[in-house]
């Protein structure tokens, strides 16, 4: 299982900013575990959590809005508006959750 999740997330965030759009929102969904075997095998163990870390931080203060959901483990510990979800059948309604709030924050 390979979970780039920090290069996933650049190119995703660094896609999102070349838009003109006012208002730019980016949803990952992961299962917390970045992980990529040949990064482990050539490098220090935590270089994809290291570096997903400062990717998040990165884009955390660009104008693109972060949220991560959390499939079965716990993402708060990398983005600062986390959900987790336990089934996989609630992620549907926990998206829709998070963008409603998401709305509503944008309109305070």
């Amino acid at each position: 299982q390979e979970n780039i999740d920090g290069e996933s997330l650049h190119w995703a965030a660094h896609r999102l900013l070349a838009r003109s759009e006012p208002r730019r929102i980016l949803i990952v969904i992961s299962d917390g575990s970045p992980y990529d075997e040949a990064s482990v095998q050539n490098n220090e163990s935590e270089i994809l959590t290291d570096h997903l870390g400062e990717v998040i931080q990165a884009v955390e203060s660009s104008p693109v809005q972060l949220l991560g959901i959390g499939t079965g483990r716990e993402v708060g510990r990398f983005y600062r508006d986390a959900v987790t979800v336990r089934r996989g059948d609630m992620i549907g309604s926990v998206l829709f959750g998070a963008l409603a709030r998401s709305f509503d924050q944008s309109v305070m």
